[in-house]
């Protein structure tokens, strides 16, 4: 009796294993819109009911390659991260066939056994697009390049569950205008129409103060996994260079001064952006901004010394609202105005009685420069 017993739970043991480790042609995948507008969230399915370990996956996302500056593509959403770390996903990015194409590949060891139900979709990753020009949409597409493309051989999409191969690539990916070539040497992908792809949060303004250029920039919602920044300048706006870095602070706001070298004063205009860096080795660009070396804003300020009161002569270019601020000694800002300003000259008359004797700068600033006149007064 007691053999037999056994001989049962040696066949128990036998068809649960093999239950739970299921080889074959099961999962699909697919991709639908994310929580923002620069987000799309991938899905796998499984096609029959099992219970097991993931051991490999792997996403290929592509967007067209006429897209310039090329997108960042990160992970925002990690649904499964009690089975597969966000820590163990790789990426790789490639350009190839009229796409960038980024993969996102994660091996896995001891995970915990997740029980899969035939039909129901899970959420795997959710991706976010950054650093793309302002305002640009695109389709993207759950794809898998012909034998994992032809840059690296690893463009593909796959999943594995206890060690088995368990990609459907009989029909790889389901959704509307899936296009399925029916193994792992053709190409096949699933699309999603208009993804944005929106400059990063990065908030930046540079002027020109003192002969030399000076930025600054605040960071909206930043990310956790902001390592440092880099400073970039250009005289064509298309090449840039990295002049320098600031660390990541607390307070989310940086300014940065470029000291022009001699040579570069004698350009019209040179241009700026910031490159955040984050600690796995990705990166967002920011909006690039020019700054206009050659000074069209004329200043006049007298009587110098002053008294009660003094004028203010300023002739603009084009219609703004520059910011006049006085500042004193300590760099205290003692008084501030905001004048809506014709082309050509404009007249400012400034009242001085409420401020004390002693030496103060008068600033103008407008959207390209900045200009700055001393004064006393007594």
């Amino acid at each position: 009796m007691k053999r037999v017993l056994a001989l049962i739970l040696i066949l128990f043991s036998f068809c649960f294993k093999g239950f739970s480790q299921l080889a074959g042609e099961i999962f699909s995948g697919s991709i639908r819109y994310g929580s923002a507008s620069n987000s799309v969230i991938i899905s796998i399915k499984p096609s029959q009911s099992f219970s097991g370990q993931f051991t490999n996956i792997q996403f290929t996302l592509q967007i067209p390659d006429n897209i310039s500056p090329q997108p960042v593509a990160d992970i925002l959403l990690n649904p499964l991260s009690s089975f597969i770390s966000t820590s163990n996903y790789t990426t790789l990015t490639t350009t190839e066939n009229g796409f960038y194409n980024y993969l996102f590949n994660a091996t896995i060891s001891g995970a915990p056994f997740t029980n899969f139900t035939s039909g129901v979709a899970i959420d795997a990753l959710e991706i976010e697009f950054t650093g793309g020009p302002l305002g640009t949409t695109a389709y993207s597409r759950l794809a898998n390049l012909a034998n994992g493309g032809s840059t690296n051989g690893q463009m593909s999409f796959y999943v594995e569950v206890s060690g088995n191969d368990n990609t459907n690539y009989t029909n790889m990916f389901y959704g509307n205008g899936a296009l399925n070539g029916g193994s792992s040497s053709t190409y096949s992908y699933v699309p999603i129409q208009n993804t944005l792809v929106p400059l990063s949060n990065i908030k930046f303004n540079v002027n020109y103060t003192n002969n030399n250029a000076l930025l600054n920039w605040t960071i909206e919602n930043p990310s956790f996994n902001i390592d440092h920044f880099e400073v970039e300048r250009s005289i064509d706006g298309i090449h840039f260079l990295s002049i320098g870095t600031n660390n990541v602070n607390n307070n989310n706001s940086y300014q940065f001064a470029d000291l022009l070298p001699n040579q570069l004063k004698y350009n019209n205009r040179i241009f700026y952006r910031i490159k955040e860096v984050h600690t796995n080795g990705q990166f967002k660009i920011s909006e690039t901004k020019s700054l206009l070396l050659t000074s069209n804003l004329l200043t006049k300020l007298f009587p110098n010394p002053v008294h009660d009161f003094a004028e203010l002569d300023y002739e603009l270019t084009k219609p703004g609202t520059p910011t006049i601020k006085i500042i004193d000694a300590s760099g205290k800002c003692a008084k501030v105005f905001y004048l809506k300003s014709k082309i050509g000259l404009n007249q400012f008359k400034i009242s001085l009685l409420d401020i004390s004797p002693g030496a103060y700068y008068l600033m103008v600033i407008t959207d390209d420069e900045t200009k700055e006149l001393k004064f006393v007064k007594y």
